[in-house]
């Protein structure tokens, strides 16, 4: 089994990927927020985030999103979708590969 990625190792290696992609300042500091949440969740769940199953995943945006507007919902789905390439996650988002963020 690989080591834990750290968190500012996750952070750094995703945020690249999203500027490589054109993402605005604004939509990169949402998705931020949201990855920062993921990991806190995942470090209380005892998951790690390069293992963590969709199900749990869906935990969490259930979690993160429960009494928030549409627009929220899909900025959270969007910021899971470019961290966790998951079956089950929007397929419009192009998404980084594992290996790309957990190496």
């Amino acid at each position: 089994m690989g080591r834990a990625v750290g968190e500012s190792s996750l952070l750094e290696r995703v945020t690249t990927a999203a500027h490589e992609r054109r993402l605005s300042q604004n939509t990169l500091i949402a998705y931020r927020r949201t990855w920062l949440k993921l990991i806190a969740w995942s470090a209380t769940e005892g998951l790690a985030l390069e293992t963590m199953p969709s199900e749990r995943a869906g935990e969490f945006y259930v979690e993160a999103t429960r009494g928030r507007s549409a627009s929220y919902h899909l900025q959270v789905k969007a910021a899971l979708a470019l961290l966790l390439p998951r079956p089950g996650l929007p397929k419009s988002v192009r998404r980084v590969r594992c290996s790309q963020i957990f190496t």
